[in-house]
């Protein structure tokens, strides 16, 4: 996963003054977890589930609404910067954003369609698959706790960095990082419904204090069966300059996709 982490200079002022909490007061809280007596074959359970889901996923496509906000100061508050609408089509699990044109899927990086700001690349599905189908995370057990008034069993991880794949950019340098965070699961079906990412240990040359993302998942309905998917994320950049970014994504109106996804490197129009 790449994010392009340079903050844009060109902001648009004159927008009305958010708290960071009203942005994620979208997101469900997770309520305190406890500590009871751990199941060892739990995490096995929930890992296997979430496995069979990413296996077996459908070619879909979603339509994907990204609101952009900035702040000059970690301790200030967020400004709307602008909101980007782009579609993302997932063909054979390879996660790609680009725009619909006569009913065809035109690919390219979000870089491209995208050149200013902070966008991510293919962050969401990345993250799952370096949780749920690698052996690079080491696990720890953190209890039961709430979600959406559901119980929820939740595991604490920590990937090395000799064994991620998570790269960042910042200031036109590329690293690849460790990076640590939480996942949530339901205790009634095992489905993951949260998945929490930081990474703070980023070289200086960079200009970035951390980076973490927080990704919501959802049972919808694709290609005649129930699958789980992302519906709501959140990225945030905390840059060395104080010129942090926000992203808050939504996916919606997900179904199965059976045309042609083509990658045309270049086209950013």
């Amino acid at each position: 996963m790449l994010l392009n982490c340079t903050p844009s200079r060109r902001l648009t002022f004159g927008f009305l003054l958010l708290l960071v909490w009203s942005v994620l007061g979208t997101l469900s809280p997770v309520g305190r977890a406890q500590s009871p007596a751990p199941d060892p074959a739990l995490l096995n359970h929930v890992r296997a589930r979430m496995q069979q889901n990413l296996a077996t996923l459908p070619n879909y496509t979603c339509d994907v609404n990204i609101g952009r906000y900035w702040r000059n100061g970690h301790k200030k508050r967020w400004t709307p910067y602008d909101r980007v609408q782009l579609s993302l089509t997932v063909v054979d699990r390879v996660e790609l954003y680009g725009r619909r044109r006569g009913g065809e899927m035109q690919q390219d990086d979000p870089r491209r369609l995208v050149p200013t700001g902070t966008i991510g690349n293919g962050e969401f599905a990345a993250i799952a698959e370096t949780l749920f189908r690698s052996d690079a995370p080491q696990f720890h057990y953190a209890g039961v706790g709430q979600f959406e008034g559901r119980a929820a069993v939740r595991f604490d991880y920590v990937v090395p960095v000799e064994r991620s794949k998570y790269d960042v950019t910042g200031d036109g340098r590329t690293a690849r990082v460790p990076f640590h965070g939480s996942f949530w699961a339901a205790m009634d079906t095992l489905d993951v419904i949260r998945i929490e990412l930081r990474a703070d240990q980023i070289p200086a040359p960079l200009g970035l204090r951390k980076v973490s993302d927080v990704v919501e998942y959802d049972s919808v309905p694709v290609a005649g069966r129930t699958v789980l998917l992302p519906r709501e994320g959140l990225n945030e950049i905390d840059a060395a300059d104080g010129q942090d970014s926000l992203n808050h994504t939504k996916f919606q109106n997900c179904h199965e996709y059976k045309g042609e996804a083509r990658m045309l490197p270049g086209d950013g129009n």
